[in-house]
């Protein structure tokens, strides 16, 4: 009979992967999330301080 907890015994394919994979991986999504969405975050909170604060004067120096 198996002694594992339910939750060991259904492991998702991603997570048997060694340490090193796993690292990689880790370390290219921390790298490239940024770098994919730095435009579209700046455009929002540019966007949602005009909307707060509309100093047209300073906007347009």
């Amino acid at each position: 009979m198996d002694r594992l907890p339910t939750i060991w015994r259904h492991t998702p394919h991603w997570a048997a992967a060694s340490l090193a994979v796993q690292l990689a991986l880790g370390a290219g999504v921390t790298l490239g999330l940024p770098l994919l969405f730095f435009r579209h975050a700046r455009g929002l909170w540019l966007g949602l301080d005009y909307l707060c604060d509309p100093d047209e004067e300073a906007f347009y120096e």
